[in-house]
Order: C-alpha cells, then structure tokens, then sequence
C-alpha cells in the first residue's frame, strides 16, 4: 500500500489545533496507529477515532493506555466506505486517507465533513494529487485545486500543494515523492 510516514503527528494538524473549537469532539477518519488522536486527546479534546485497521486500532489504543488518555479517545473500528455520520463536530480531520476511496464516495466523505461541523469548526485534509512517482489503480489521485475548490464556500485558512517522500523507494533505495493537497477551512 503507498502511504507517507504515519509514525507522526501532522504538522498541519499541530499548527491549526489551536483554532478547534473547545466545545464538542473531533472526529480522525482513517486514524491509523493515532497520532493525531493522541495529540488532540492530550490538549484537552474528546476524539472520535475511525480506522478499518485492527492492529493500528491496537497500536492507538495501547498508546492511549500508556499516556492516560484512553477516555479521551472513542476507538472505533470501521470501513470509511460504511461509515455513517451521526452528530456535529467541532473538526473533523483525514490526512491521507480519502484517496484510497473511490472518487464518489470520497465526494460523499467530504460533503458529510462540512455538513458535520459546527459553525467556525475546521476540517483538516490531506491527499494524494496526481503529480509525484506514485502510480496505483487503487487510488483517487485528486486533480490540481480539486480538494480548494471543494471548499469554495469556507473559509480557507490554508492550501498547498507540495511533494512529500512517501514511505515507498525508488530503485535505489530512496524515498519516491508525490503531490500532496493539504487544506485547512473553517465553516462560516
């Protein structure tokens, strides 16, 4: 499977957690092993955290053990594609995982994550665009500006398109790079 480095949390994610609402939870679709979780949980937040992985689910819930934060954290394991959302939150954050969807559910996902938070609250999103060394059938490499224009009617605090080193390598052994959109918008 081609993904970046999940052994961190988002840079994006640290830098944006500041303007998360305080009242109401976070939701983290396709969590992983939880990094963005277990950052959020320890500022304060209640996280709602999704992912189809078991042993990443694991993985999340024995470091939330560790740091004392397992009730700040609802682990849920689940396939995005089922997924029904249910109630209002203050963010809702995917950092590389929608492109693994297939583009109409991906479009579904992302209409339910705006309909889903609250006034002011954030969405943080991260995906693969089709510029970079990755090639997959499997993938929704998301066109040029697709994810921005996604969010026309938020206000959009923050945008780029950059190559990042996935943890895949090239032939000689060095970390392939690929485009990745990175959004951060507030519901107005």
């Amino acid at each position: 499977m081609v993904r970046l480095d999940y052994k961190k949390t988002r840079s994006i994610v640290i830098k944006f957690s500041k303007l998360i609402p305080k009242y109401g939870d976070v939701l983290d679709l396709g969590c992983g092993s939880g990094n963005n979780s277990l950052f959020l949980a320890k500022r304060g937040f209640k996280v709602i955290a999704i992912d189809m992985s078991s042993k990443k689910l694991l993985e999340l819930k024995n470091e939330a053990k560790k740091k004392s934060l397992l009730n700040k954290i609802n682990i849920i394991n689940a396939n995005l594609n089922d997924f029904k959302f249910h109630k209002i939150y203050s963010a809702i954050i995917s950092t590389n995982t929608l492109h693994f969807l297939q583009k109409n559910k991906v479009l579904e996902i992302i209409k339910n994550m705006k309909n889903f938070t609250i006034k002011n609250g954030l969405n943080i999103v991260s995906v693969f665009t089709k510029n970079g060394q990755l090639k997959s059938d499997k993938i929704h490499f998301f066109e040029n500006e697709e994810l921005k224009k996604l969010y026309n009617d938020w206000e959009i605090l923050f945008y780029e398109e950059k190559l990042k080193p996935t943890i895949e390598k090239d032939f000689f052994g060095n970390p392939k790079k690929h485009e990745v959109a990175s959004i951060v918008a507030k519901k107005i």
